[in-house]
């Protein structure tokens, strides 16, 4: 039925000229008592309807509200909020102008798959450990890195060789890293302590499943046991284990390179003491030796960080792989103290908590390199035996830091937090939602409850690039992450359930990002390893807030996750030839729009075209080319979104620029005028040798001549002047500077912005 409903709801937008990326959702749908909340980018429509299928009877009409603008983005939207529509279903959006939504689901389940997906991509993750069909479907693969003798190198102040097998591959490296297991842990424990009836046991099909044990306790031990291998026998723990340099894009069974230990320091060290003290309360009901020497290990690593508590980590110069280094561990002491005293009840840590006052009244949401949170969190809901009145002052810091972030998702023209644009983003907005089911849990007030949903809304689609920024859920799921394995398996669709690091306007590979706003500042390309890589510590916030979203929204009904052994439905991909990235083009042409598309699953549909972020058209898929009308002098971006008869879409764009028709004279005169650097980006430097004394006149001004700075000086004759100018106010681009010296006009230059 989802089939059927799904294509006709796509023969009922095509037939009213739908623009279906004009319209973010959740791709994954809504739950029955859910905000539900689109965000709409036609603005010219002004009311609504909600549509349910197959029959397209209309069951909701709403007003659009008025256009916010979001600047992160630039783009102008409005909202249609249908949270009133409760019964369970399929539907569609449909706006006064005719614009159609994908078809989507309300169900008290929806976000149930992606959820088990999230959790599963850990045990894809596994290191030194074979991934069988009957669990890994299409993904299952040899096992690689035995990790049976590591070196230590150097740096660890050990020689000779160790075993560290087990545990999972941080991200789209095949690396270790004990800094990063440590919120990626914390993460899942605290998930389990919260909600311990999901991912019940056999729910998940991993091979630990039927062992009477949670399915996310058994995963995580995988993890615990490597973890185990990393203290070093005076209680210190070592940072990291990889090898020299990231190997290249293969398969883990082909990188035979020396791997080693590397480093030690205080940061590696807190944070396996508070995973362990964790694993120490936690697992004691189903292996009390196993805990007991969680907590014998968390407490000699307690030792040995009041020992050394200023050891910082850095990369030795003959290491390149990731470094995750910190200098601050106020943070680190005060979660490992914190689930330390909870698990032990010693009144040491007690103290040393207290002595901590201060800082424990002010909450941040948590990161790697920032986790007192993490203890907060814990000591906020877990019982323990710390002051009541400090208690109660941590909980009214995390509430506190619940209402901003609600109020920000209220009021952002994308409802979301501002938690702003980064490396890893994605994971941060997770984190976000996880504190405020940290805020619900507290309080009972479900306005957290529906905040945090809207951010698991914005992870799945409700964003200003249009994509689920999960691999295989969604419309337009992420497929071509920097992830070696998903790269290497020579497999169409990349392993399901990873979360894309997602918009990062530092774009630190030097990928070409078509679009260069901080919300947008993604590319769906293996190489983006900026905006597109994987990481565990960005699944842990993720599979926490799904998880919990689904244990408070959902029906609670018993589900067991069955692997995909299917060929999945791949999404088209497109090949966009014409315009060439970067390429310029004179304002009289027609701009010739070439494209492929490929679908290994051979139902590519259409093709919806968008240019500078507006609609421009829809073409059947079978259409390989159109011609846009001429575009205004200055840059532009073409996006093309391929969709296949089941509603599964991918993109592609490329910026390029038009530049004018009219001949330009570059350096009339060298000798009086010269511009560096030429093009320029941030920042030029006018350079004039005035030939006779006398007042100069400088004008900048576009191709088709509007005037848009002036500059005036006394000139001396011979003596050079050098004007800078800041560029940040003009777009890219082509424009003249002129030299005017007693009126009359004396050397002309072209500046190129870029």
């Amino acid at each position: 039925m989802k089939t059927l409903t799904t294509i006709l709801c796509l023969l009922l937008g095509t037939m009213l000229g739908a623009q279906y990326m004009n319209i973010r959702i959740n791709q994954l749908g809504y739950y029955p008592h859910a905000h539900k909340i689109a965000i709409i980018k036609e603005t010219l429509a002004t009311t609504f309807s909600i549509v349910k299928l197959p029959d397209s009877t209309v069951v909701f009409n709403g007003n659009l509200s008025s256009i916010l603008y979001d600047a992160d983005s630039g783009d102008s939207v409005r909202w249609a909020d249908f949270s009133a529509v409760t019964a369970e279903g399929q539907y569609c959006i449909r706006l006064s102008t005719g614009t159609t939504s994908l078809p989507f689901p309300i169900s008290a389940q929806v976000l149930r798959d992606v959820a088990y997906g999230s959790l599963r991509s850990y045990y894809y993750q596994r290191c030194s450990y074979e991934l069988s069909q009957p669990y890994a479907g299409l993904w299952s693969r040899k096992a690689g890195h035995p990790d049976t003798v590591v070196i230590y190198h150097a740096s660890t102040g050990r020689t000779g060789t160790g075993a560290s097998p087990g545990g999972w591959y941080d991200a789209g490296d095949y690396g270790k890293y004990t800094v990063n297991a440590g919120i990626s842990v914390a993460n899942l424990l605290q998930l389990y302590e919260l909600f311990p009836n999901y991912f019940s046991d056999s729910t998940v099909s991993i091979p630990e499943s039927g062992n009477g044990i949670n399915d996310l306790l058994d995963e995580v031990r995988f993890e615990l046991d490597w973890l185990a291998t990393m203290q070093d026998t005076d209680g210190g723990v070592f940072h990291k284990v990889t090898t020299a340099n990231f190997s290249g894009f293969i398969m883990p069974e082909a990188d035979l390179a020396e791997r080693y230990f590397i480093g030690k320091g205080t940061a590696a060290t807190l944070d396996f003491a508070a995973m362990m003290a964790m694993a120490g309360r936690i697992y004691r009901p189903f292996d009390t030796a196993f805990a007991n020497h969680c907590i014998e290990m968390a407490q000699k690593a307690w030792q040995w960080a009041i020992n050394h508590p200023n050891v910082v980590f850095k990369n030795p110069s003959d290491i390149h792989t990731g470094e995750y280094g910190d200098g601050n561990f106020s943070d680190e002491f005060i979660w490992a103290a914190a689930e330390l005293l909870i698990t032990t009840s010693d009144t040491a840590y007690a103290q040393y908590l207290q002595s901590k006052s201060s800082i424990l009244q002010t909450y941040s949401i948590p990161g790697w390199p920032n986790v007192a949170g993490l203890g907060q969190q814990s000591l906020a809901t877990i019982s323990n035996t710390l002051d009541t009145t400090l208690l109660n002052k941590i909980k009214t810091a995390i509430l506190s830091r619940c209402n901003t972030l609600k109020n920000e998702i209220n009021t952002g023209a994308y409802r979301i937090s501002r938690t702003g644009f980064f490396w890893g983003s994605s994971g941060a907005y997770a984190q976000a939602g996880v504190t405020l089911i940290y805020g619900y849990q507290l309080s009972g007030d479900s306005s957290y409850l529906m905040a945090a949903a809207e951010l698991a809304d914005y992870l799945l689609g409700k964003n200003a690039t249009g994509y689920s920024f999960f691999t295989y859920y969604g419309s337009v799921p992420v497929m071509n992450p920097h992830h070696r394995p998903s790269y290497a398996d020579n497999i169409v669709m990349p392993i399901p359930g990873f979360l894309s690091g997602g918009p990062n306007p530092g774009r630190q590979d030097n990928v070409q990002y078509a679009y260069l706003q901080p919300a947008k500042s993604f590319a769906d390309v293996m190489e983006s390893y900026a905006s597109n890589e994987v990481a565990i510590n960005w699944n842990a916030p993720a599979t926490f807030l799904l998880a919990a979203l689904d244990y408070l929204l959902g029906n609670k009904q018993s589900y067991v996750y069955q692997p995909i052994h299917l060929t999945p439905n791949c999404p088209p991909s497109i090949t966009l030839s014409s315009p060439a990235f970067g390429k310029s083009y004179k304002q009289s042409d027609s701009i010739l729009v070439q494209y492929t598309i490929s679908d290994p699953d051979k139902n590519a549909s259409f093709v919806e075209i968008y240019v500078d972020n507006k609609y421009y058209t829809t073409l059947p898929a079978n259409v390989k080319s159109l011609k846009i009308a001429p575009l205004p002098v200055g840059e532009h971006v073409i996006t093309l979104f391929a969709f296949d008869s089941a509603g599964k879409g991918h993109e592609k764009s490329a910026r390029f620029n038009i530049v004018a028709n009219v001949s330009v004279k570059i350096e009339k005169n060298p000798n009086i005028i010269s511009l560096y650097p030429n093009p320029a980006e941030n920042r030029i430097i006018i350079s004039i040798h005035p030939p006779v004394s006398g007042n100069l006149r400088i004008e900048i001004g576009a191709i088709d001549g509007k005037q848009l700075l002036k500059l005036e000086k006394k000139a001396t004759a011979s003596t050079k002047l050098e004007l800078p100018v800041d560029l940040s106010p003009f777009a890219n681009g082509i424009y003249l500077v002129t030299a005017y010296l007693q009126d009359k006009p004396i050397a002309q230059a072209k500046m190129i912005v870029n």
